[in-house]
């Protein structure tokens, strides 16, 4: 046939052509890839590759493998590849009046050539400063954290070690805190913690002079000397050792102080130092050090090295004053005895400091309000002076915490939430409460609704006795252990202008002034005997905090506080030499127990923020008790600590119940009659709500196959879900019929779809169309599928879907994003690229 008039018109050319001569594309999925791009030269009609670092020809074929898909090799010669690519075309009108060249570099004007020579000489001055440049690492201890921080330094090569020092002071804030002239750089090794040399007389060489003469370490150390001392000179061959002042008489241990000694100083060299360092009388100190398998020796040959006398690394050494001539106050030991007999007893005495570390112990606050609030009851002063005479004595604590109808007064409440017990208030009331004495687990929980079930019994008896045994072998053989409160520290950067810091971590003039006692952390330091156990530690700390064992946890600054520490009581302590402790108050869990913290919850209030769900109050339950029992008990409490204008007063054991909290919503039914351990178990910290419910026989499950969901109707013509509602699924209901009977709609219009629990939340334009629903009928005891807390969405089929219009499905969309980003934000993703520096091979 005769082609149309009008396909002749459409086919005909335009008065415009338009030709391509530029390629973006982009090589990976949305998660991650590569940019590169293809540019026409108009003057040689040749294509380029511009890709990150390089300029590079290309030819047509190029071009075809850059479409993606196949086994082509991408233009991008990386090791990243990907089958799918997406680009975006550029196309220039061809037209000879406007298309004209790129202009050259011989046509600039004068004053664009002037500039393009200042820029590239500056780019050349940038690469050579760039390879001038050098990165050192430099440490400093803060005084008040006791921590060691390093900071990274960007200096030229031919810095000298006086810039260096300053620089080093800047980054570290101490930069008008210190006089300069207190502070200097030494060679350090980070990793090993040691020093190598310092630097003496070499303020004018450069950094990378200083830093060849190096051989173990790569790095630096800021140290700040007190005011009115010297710093002593590193030699290469040096240790770095831990000194403690010894008072052998009272058997007393101060320190440790941190010195590094030269394998080539003399006994007597040594000595000056530390007698100058703890301001005594050289002449009248006595030096010892522990040796290998808990031996100890005195450092009696003066003229002996260092290096003779096997010093290493972190050697302990013990410096005990010998008569009344010290340049000081301090006290001293006066000799009455025969000297002899007196170095045996020094001698025998830092034989059991070998294992002595220095801990450092942050305290909470241990205000009143702070302790009511966790029901956390205060030790009374005739229990501190039972507990400090039984430690005195090396004697097991005899007093211990009478019990009434098999509850110890203790302290024991189950609750830490805002208020204490009866049992807990009496206590603080009272003020007679009782020391731990190695009672782990008490009888407590005898009429606390297990109603005589306890399935570890034995078990439990072992952990009593294993513990009572550890005891009385940390006693018997009689581990150090001292605490020493320490100068409060500044929690808070709040250093003024004319204030300054020394190494004790002090703040002079207006620092202290200005600073709040709310600002300020007490510090303790432990000397303790690491073959201790870690309950030793906890029970020693008893009559420091105040408190007892079973109210706080000790563990690692750095880590995370562990949920139960029962295991860890046996256990010899594991911390390093000047390690930063943490306390956590609050009842430790014993073997058996778990923590549940309970929040309220209604499904006709429901809606997908979850996480706004009141919180009520945490509780303790374990091994054998009633689900009932506890439900009756934390609303007893509530009550007790609501008043009479309680918002949740009006529940009672008959129109609430316990459930497991899921994903994002409900979970597990926790029904009356269940036992923990026995027919329920649960983490050691666990989740869970008080759900409030109208009707709760209706919606008990009865039957192993009952079950327990949560549904919501969908409605297409208003694009939106209704109300959560709650339904019990069981063997006598097919699920389409159930859904039918709540919602008014006939059993054959009836389609559903499971949800998913997830964080995300289903996007409302997604529902009607990209879920797959179903009206497949479906019993309870067919399904295997459905477990409590099941999400259903289920919607009238023949309800005809909203049109939207632009405006309102952008509405829709933004909501869709606000909720997602309030229900579970993400942090954003940065676009990942790929580097390939190796040429380009001629066969690519």
């Amino acid at each position: 046939s005769k082609p149309s008039p009008l396909n002749n018109s459409f086919n005909a050319p335009g008065p415009y052509k338009y030709e391509l001569f530029a390629i973006m594309i982009h090589s990976g999925s949305a998660s991650g890839g590569h940019y590169y791009a293809y540019i026409k030269d108009f003057k040689s009609g040749c294509w380029l590759s511009f890709n990150d670092e390089c300029v590079v020809r290309i030819t047509q074929e190029d071009i075809q493998k850059s479409y993606g898909g196949g086994a082509y090799k991408t233009a991008y010669p990386g090791a990243y590849t990907s089958s799918t690519n997406a680009y975006m075309l550029m196309y220039r009108q061809i037209d000879a009046s406007k298309n004209t060249l790129p202009i050259t570099e011989e046509q600039f004007p004068d004053h664009i050539k002037r500039l393009i020579l200042k820029i590239r000489d500056n780019e050349g001055n940038h690469s050579r400063d760039n390879m001038d440049l050098t990165r050192v690492k430099v440490a400093y201890e803060n005084p008040r954290k006791r921590t060691i921080k390093s900071q990274r330094l960007m200096l030229f090569n031919n810095s000298t070690m006086a810039e260096t020092l300053q620089e080093a002071l800047r980054v570290h804030h101490l930069k008008g805190l210190v006089p300069i002239e207190r502070c200097r750089l030494v060679g350090y090794d980070s990793k090993a913690q040691t020093i190598e040399r310092s630097f003496e007389g070499n303020d004018d060489k450069t950094i990378d002079e200083v830093m060849s003469t190096l051989k173990r370490c790569d790095g630096l150390l800021l140290e700040v000397r007190d005011e009115g001392d010297v710093f002593e000179e590193y030699l290469p061959q040096g240790v770095m050792t831990k000194v403690y002042k010894v008072d052998v008489n009272n058997r007393d241990v101060e320190g440790p102080l941190s010195l590094r000694a030269n394998l080539s100083q003399t006994v007597a060299q040594y000595k000056a130092v530390i007698a100058r360092k703890l301001r005594l009388n050289p002449k009248a100190l006595l030096l010892g050090m522990t040796v290998h398998k808990d031996n100890a020796k005195l450092l009696q040959n003066e003229e002996a090295t260092l290096g003779e006398e096997n010093f290493i690394e972190y050697c302990k050494v013990f410096a005990a004053p010998t008569g009344t001539s010290a340049t000081t106050s301090t006290t001293t030991t006066t000799v009455n005895e025969d000297p002899t007999e007196w170095c045996n007893r020094f001698r025998h005495f830092i034989q059991r400091l070998d294992h002595v570390v220095s801990l450092y112990l942050t305290l909470p606050s241990m205000e009143q309000e702070t302790l009511e609030s966790l029901s956390i009851p205060r030790l009374s002063k005739d229990a501190l002076a039972s507990l400090s005479a039984a430690i005195e004595q090396h004697q097991p604590l005899t007093t211990t915490a009478t019990t009434t109808s098999g509850t110890g007064t203790t302290g024991d409440s189950n609750s830490e939430d805002s208020s204490l017990s009866d049992n807990d208030r009496t206590l603080v009331e009272d003020d007679n409460v009782a020391p731990t004495s190695g009672k782990l687990n008490g009888d407590w929980y005898l009429n606390n609704g297990t109603n005589g079930f306890r399935d570890s019994d034995d078990e439990e008896d072992d952990e009593e006795l294993k513990w009572q045994e550890n005891l009385q072998h940390c006693k018997a053989n009689d581990y150090f252990f001292k605490v020493t409160p320490l100068e409060a520290t500044i929690k808070a950067s709040t250093v003024v202008s004319n204030g300054t810091i020394d190494t004790n971590g002090t703040i002079d003039n207006e620092t202290t002034r200005s600073s709040s006692s709310s600002e300020t952390e007490k510090i303790i330091q432990i000397l303790v005997d690491k073959r201790a156990s870690h309950g030793y530690l906890k029970y020693r700390l008893q009559q420091h905090l105040h408190i007892s064992m079973e109210y706080f946890k000790v563990f690692p600054s750095a880590s995370i506080c562990p949920a139960n520490e029962s295991a860890n009581l046996l256990k010899e302590l594991e911390y390093k030499d000047d390690e930063n402790l943490s306390i956590e108050l609050g009842r430790v869990l014993r073997k058996g127990e778990y923590k549940l913290n309970v929040h309220y919850i209604n499904v006709e209030e429901m809606t997908e923020e979850m996480e706004k769900t009141p919180f009520l109050c945490s509780w303790i339950v374990r091994n054998g008790q009633l689900i009932g029992q506890i439900k009756t008990d934390i609303l007893a409490h509530l009550a007790t600590v609501g008043g009479d204008n309680f918002k949740y007063g009006h529940l009672h054991p008959n129109n609430c119940r316990l459930r497991r909290k899921g994903i994002k919503y409900l979970w597990s039914v926790y029904k009356d009659d269940e036992r923990i351990g026995k027919d329920i178990s649960m983490p050691t910290n666990c989740e869970v709500f008080l759900q409030e419910v109208e009707d709760l026989e209706s919606v008990t499950p009865n039957s192993i196959n009952d079950v327990v969901m949560l549904v919501r109707r969908w409605y297409p013509t208003d694009m939106k879900l209704g109300k959560f509602q709650e339904i019990l699924f069981t063997e006598k209901l097919e699920l389409k019929e159930l859904l039918s009977s709540i919602s008014g709609i006939p059993v054959e219009n009836i389609e559903y779809v499971k949800i998913t629990q997830s964080s995300q939340r289903e996007s409302v334009l997604q529902i009607h169309n990209n879920l797959h629903w179903v009206s497949t009928p479906q019993h309870a005891e067919d399904c295997t599928s459905y477990t409590a807390g099941t999400l259903l969405y289920y919607r009238d089929r023949t309800e005809p879907l909203k049109q939207l219009t632009s405006e309102e499905r952008k509405e829709l969309a933004k909501k869709d994003i606000r909720s997602s980003s309030t229900s579970s934000p993400r942090r954003e993703r940065a676009l990942k690229i790929y580097l390939d520096p190796s040429p380009k091979k001629s066969d690519d």
